[in-house]
């Protein structure tokens, strides 16, 4: 089982910033507390603040997978999807050298 990085991008609707990032910061202190997150947290561009990044590292793709399922990611989903102007991106990342 090895560890795994994820990044994710949201980019809000025009005049959606702040109820976008409302609802992302919602997630953060419940993420955290899940089994298997080393890092969880969310950032704000400097050169673009409709856009917003999470950081993360999962000790396994296990972990990452229960994530997904979690009742507050999936209300997230459901509560980000107006407030976006595209499909958030995910990148799930494989460690190659520590």
């Amino acid at each position: 089982m090895d560890q795994i990085a994820v990044v994710a991008k949201f980019v809000a609707k025009t005049g959606s910033e702040e109820a976008l990032e409302q609802e992302l910061t919602k997630v953060v202190k419940p993420t955290q507390a899940e089994d298997g997150c080393i890092m969880y947290l969310l950032h704000r561009s400097v050169s673009n603040p409709s856009e917003f990044w999470f950081l993360e590292q999962w000790k396994s793709h296990e972990s990452l997978d229960r994530h997904a399922q979690s009742s507050h990611i999936k209300t997230l989903r459901e509560r980000c999807q107006p407030l976006v102007s595209i499909e958030p991106l995910v990148v799930v990342l494989d460690p190659l050298a520590n």
